[in-house]
């Protein structure tokens, strides 16, 4: 998608995210939320802390990725740096965050409660 994207190729997810209103900011918090969470999930919910936000490595690894490749937009005929994707990119990570927390936290009550 990000080569198509770059080279101004056409696809059929073009149109219909075009076809859709904000369907390109839905796209990045559909896009970077789940790829983010499938991530964290392979990682097992590993993950860090700084001043008691809980960060997951697998939302960081995409995190990275995505803002690097927002940035590199500017850096291409085709495509246009928007502050607007970078924020619906956020919000996918925060939901994925947000996910992970609830199932993680689930997970762990139920060992706690087979272990008691």
């Amino acid at each position: 998608m990000i080569y198509l994207a770059n080279t101004g190729s056409q696809s059929i997810f073009f149109d219909l995210i075009k076809s859709i209103p904000y369907g390109d900011k839905i796209g990045h918090i559909l896009l970077y939320g789940v790829l983010s969470f499938a991530l964290s999930l392979v990682f097992n919910f590993r993950s860090f802390f700084i001043k008691n936000i809980k960060f997951y490595y697998g939302i960081v690894i995409v995190a990275t990725f995505a803002f690097i490749e927002e940035i590199t937009q500017a850096f291409y005929p085709k495509r246009t740096l928007d502050i607007y994707d970078i924020l619906a990119d956020i919000i996918g990570f925060v939901l994925a965050s947000i996910i992970l927390n609830l199932i993680e936290k689930r997970i762990y009550k139920k060992v706690n409660d087979i272990n008691e």
